[in-house]
């Protein structure tokens, strides 16, 4: 089984095979060498314009471990997109080290501007 899709819009996350590809409020599509036929992606789609068809290609051991390469490929980079992203520690100490001297930098310019709004005062009083 294959899927058809009268206006190739579907949702990418959906299918564990990769076999959809397109982007954020575009046109997606199916790539039919790689589709399974599984059909998880026919629930997910928007405007529910997909449907299973018969082919004549019949799947072979290759197909299968090529599915099961990409489904494993697939998981891994889901799980890289999940994890949280951390600067590597020379990264974070120098980002600390960036942000402490824009805050003396800060405190400094606040302290000036005090002082100076006070001997402006003492001037005019």
């Amino acid at each position: 089984m294959r899927v058809l899709l009268p206006e190739n819009i579907v949702f990418e996350r959906e299918c564990p095979l990769d076999a959809l590809i397109g982007a954020s409020k575009r046109m997606h599509s199916v790539l039919p060498l790689l589709c399974s036929g599984c059909g998880l992606c026919i629930p997910a789609c928007p405007v529910d314009c997909m449907k299973l068809v018969p082919t004549a290609h019949v799947w072979t051991n290759r197909d299968a471990d090529d599915a099961r390469t990409r489904y494993h490929a697939r998981l891994q980079r889901l799980l890289k997109q999940s994890l949280p992203r951390t600067l590597p520690m020379a990264k974070q100490d120098e980002t600390h080290k960036r942000r402490q001297a824009v805050q003396e930098a800060l405190s400094k310019a606040r302290a000036r501007r005090l002082q100076w709004a006070q001997q402006r005062g003492e001037k005019n009083g």
